[in-house]
């Protein structure tokens, strides 16, 4: 059966209308250099579909409904669909919309190679009420300057890429690149040679929302835009089996910061949030901390005068809150080596973290207000602050301070439950080489002899000598004394002088108590951070 296309693919504002039953499947054939109408047969070669192009924009609309426009598939078995499509002769922004009835793949648009929005013209996707855009690779965006967006509204809509990745391509500054799951969509990436990934690059953002949304991957989620998973979404890896098995050992399935830009204003993120909202993985995470080559604003590596090129640590947050849910089999890696590298993980308002390990090196920061982690912790020579100025954390698992150098920050805003900060350990606490204590006093609060702060609190073994402990103040008067104790458990902070009677500008006085087996109880002068 063969029709004739009517209106151009890229005429302005035009709807694609044939006068086929609405049931039939149509594969649209056009020459990209040739001219537009095209012929439309059944199961022929499709070199290209451009949904806007040659310096005009264009509009498709397929619908499953007999009072759309007359078919419900299109169907690209060539070299690709392209929506705000690059010619040589110009492009030109494309809108496609495909719209089911309701169930699953009741309209479709297709490509057997690949299928892009904005690549050389502003490009929007909708898909809705079970539509399905589906093709080996899925592209959102390029180097050029042009927005490039792809919705997925509702139960039964589907995006995937069914041999390769989900990506966004390219850092155009200015422009606005997102793919959005919501109200029980789904994006899929699946099928690739060596598995299949979702790439979110610098600027971009990927959304996933709504009870019953989704989207899923094989192997690694790259992140060095904005990743979302709000009320009750999730994303989730399903690992092909033996796949991961033989990638290198430092393989990480979720790196939040893989790369530098200059200009890159944004630190990329990944937001958990809300009731039932989640992300579920089986391999090693990483928040920051990788050392590589910085981009500059062309796209181009930035040099290095002695040779080769500049490299630095990235940067990376993890943001969990409001009740959503983080989980790995594996470990979290919360900065790490790269010189300046930083990261952050913030559980906070009833969420969970689950991990076999978290470690928090130098750079990097866990902090958060009544969040759980469900791992051992491991400070190394990163920075542990529970609470939120301040708060509570609790951590089901050990907790070992690797270094000196790592720190355990506590806030003090007055006497009362949720004015100080407490951090409680359901396993063992492990510090071989000691930790800095830094102690911050909040708006002008200074207590007052006798009032006692229970900051730390230890279900199971604790291995900590006090002699190797190193302690800070800020927000305090020149002088204070303290008792600070070890019983049944607890750490405790006790004001055993609120004079200034101590004489030592700029400290103040120490004192160890309770500490059965760790030596006799000791005075130590203690240095006072910079004020805030």
């Amino acid at each position: 059966m063969t029709n004739k296309l009517k209106t151009a693919l890229f005429a302005a504002a035009s709807i694609l209308a044939v006068s086929a039953p609405a049931s039939a499947e149509v594969i649209i054939i056009g020459d990209p250099s040739g001219v537009f109408p095209a012929d439309i047969e059944t199961n022929s070669e499709a070199p290209l579909i451009l949904i806007g192009a040659f310096d005009t924009p264009g509009e498709v609309e397929v619908n499953a409904d007999a009072t759309g426009n007359g078919f419900t598939n299109i169907h690209a078995t060539g070299s690709g669909f392209q929506v705000g499509s690059s010619t040589t002769s110009g492009g030109g922004a494309g809108v496609l919309r495909v719209i089911g009835d309701g169930s699953a793949g009741s309209a479709s648009a297709l490509s057997d190679t690949s299928f892009a929005a904005g690549i050389g013209g502003d490009g929007l996707v909708e898909i809705s009420n079970g539509g399905l855009v589906s093709a080996k690779v899925i592209q959102v965006g390029s180097t050029s300057a042009h927005d490039a967006d792809i919705i997925v509204d509702g139960a039964g809509s589907t995006l995937e890429a069914t041999g390769g990745d989900i990506g966004f391509s390219g850092e155009g500054v200015g422009t606005s690149r997102s793919i959005t799951v919501r109200n029980g969509g789904t994006a899929s990436a699946y099928g690739g040679e060596f598995g299949s990934n979702i790439q979110v690059n610098i600027g971009d953002t990927f959304t996933v929302t709504g009870d019953g949304s989704s989207a899923d991957f094989e192997v690694a989620l790259s992140v060095d835009g904005a990743v979302n998973v709000l009320d009750g979404g999730r994303i989730d890896q399903f690992e092909v089996p033996g796949l991961i098995d033989g990638f290198p050992a430092d393989f990480a399935t979720l790196q939040i910061g893989s790369l530098n830009y200059l200009n890159n204003a944004d630190i990329p993120m990944v937001h958990v949030s809300g009731a039932n909202s989640e992300i579920s993985l089986t391999r090693r995470v990483k928040i920051g901390g990788s050392d590589s080559v910085i981009i500059d604003e062309n796209g181009m590596l930035v040099e290095d005068p002695a040779g080769g090129f500049v490299t630095a640590g990235t940067s990376g947050v993890l943001l969990v809150e409001n009740n959503g849910i983080f989980r790995t089999t594996s470990e979290i890696l919360v900065s790490g080596e790269g010189d300046g590298a930083s990261g952050v993980l913030t559980v906070r308002s009833g969420a969970n973290v689950f991990a076999d390990s978290i470690t928090v090196s130098t750079g990097g920061l866990l902090d958060g207000n009544n969040g759980f982690i469900i791992a051992d912790v491991n400070i190394a020579g990163g920075v542990l602050a529970p609470g939120d100025s301040p708060g509570a954390m609790l951590i089901d698992g050990d907790l070992t301070f690797q270094s000196a150098a790592s720190v355990l920050q506590i806030e003090i805003a007055g006497t009362g439950p949720g004015d100080f900060d407490v951090i409680t350990v359901l396993g063992d606490l492990f510090a071989p080489e000691g930790f800095t204590l830094e102690l911050s006093f909040l708006d002008g609060f200074a207590p007052e002899v006798g009032e006692t702060f229970e900051f730390l609190n230890i279900s199971g073994e604790n291995t900590l000598d006090f002699a190797m402990l190193q302690v800070m103040t800020s927000g305090l008067p020149d002088s204070f004394a303290f008792d600070l104790g070890f019983a049944n458990g607890v750490f405790s902070l006790q004001t055993i002088s609120a004079s200034s009677e101590v004489p030592v500008p700029g400290a103040f006085l120490l004192m160890f108590s309770g500490l059965a087996g760790l030596g006799a109880a000791k005075k130590l002068r203690v240095g006072r951070m910079a004020r805030q």
